[in-house]
């Protein structure tokens, strides 16, 4: 009886710390694909001999990098009625 108890009480316990984990990882919003920095950074490379690669990959975070703040306040309120 007395195990059951304490199965259900860390059963318990584990569900309610999951939650907001998973929350946040979908919330973050998808993560930059490896693959898609470094031919981002190829290719400014590429056109930039003096770009360094430091300054590449900052820049091509910044343009993989989702941006929901501009998304929201470019949408226009639809009038109501």
């Amino acid at each position: 009886m007395r195990m059951t108890v304490y199965a259900l009480a860390l059963i318990t316990t584990l569900m309610m710390i999951s939650v907001p984990i998973q929350a946040q990882d979908e919330a973050a919003g998808p993560a930059i694909n490896h693959r898609q920095l470094a031919d981002c950074m190829m290719r400014h490379m590429a056109s930039n001999r003096l770009l360094s690669y430091n300054d590449a990959a900052k820049t091509c975070k910044d343009l993989l990098k989702p941006h929901k703040a501009d998304t929201a306040a470019n949408v226009a309120a639809k009038p109501a009625g």
